[in-house]
């Protein structure tokens, strides 16, 4: 088995033998890409944990287990994309404000995507979890944001994805930003309902929605 499978699977399993640092470390020392061994290695793994989630074969705890894994995994491959883009070998996006709306708590998803446009090169400012409309708007005022991203795993708390687009309107600030939406229960058809300019169905997608709409 090559360490990128072992990767995948270590990611699968919820790393627990406590080893996903290490195996990092061993792919890294076998001059494997760093993004290799994210695309090969991370995403295989937590996109069958994903798939395995949606439908009940992995339940909350085990879902949780694997993305701390990956956290941890992306934390040993950090500085490698930081020489990436300190060395000009990975193009400045845009910036973004990200966080979960508000009375909602969930944050697993958000994290992932976070570090994910961190890694592609955005200037991410997350902002965390149960974030009201209005925190939103005047945190991607302050920072110089592109993109406003907005992040609801409840069915109850998605109508203030819309909240969020309304303070946009009311300040006369809609044609600013460009709000990006994601989550559990959120769907292409509920974020053209809302008014958003994009969806990303998973952390990848995001990443690529958010490059696509600043090109």
């Amino acid at each position: 088995m090559s360490t990128l499978e072992t990767i995948t699977n270590t990611i699968i399993d919820g790393d627990r033998n406590k080893k996903i640092a290490e195996l990092i470390k061993e792919a890294l020392a076998q001059d494997l890409d760093p993004i290799d061994i994210l695309e090969n290695g991370l995403r295989k793994g937590i996109e069958v944990v994903g798939q395995k989630f949606e439908s009940m074969e992995l339940f909350l705890p085990e879902m949780v287990r694997s993305a701390d894994a990956m956290m941890k995994a992306i934390d040993v491959l950090r500085p490698s994309f930081e020489a990436m883009k300190d060395g000009s070998l990975m193009k400045k996006e845009g910036t973004v404000v990200i966080g979960t709306v508000h009375h909602d708590l969930h944050d697993i998803g958000k994290n992932i995507v976070s570090t994910f446009l961190d890694i592609s090169g955005f200037e991410v400012h997350d902002l965390g979890i149960d974030i009201p409309a209005e925190e939103f708007v005047d945190q991607a005022e302050k920072k110089g944001a592109n993109i406003i991203a907005l992040s609801a795993l409840l069915s109850t708390t998605v109508p203030y994805m819309k909240d969020v687009i309304a303070v946009l309107n009311q300040r006369g600030l809609r044609s600013k930003y460009l709000v990006m939406v994601g989550g559990g229960v959120v769907t292409q058809e509920l974020a053209d309902q809302i008014g958003a300019d994009g969806y990303g169905k998973d952390f990848t997608a995001a990443v690529q929605v958010a490059k696509e709409l600043l090109n």
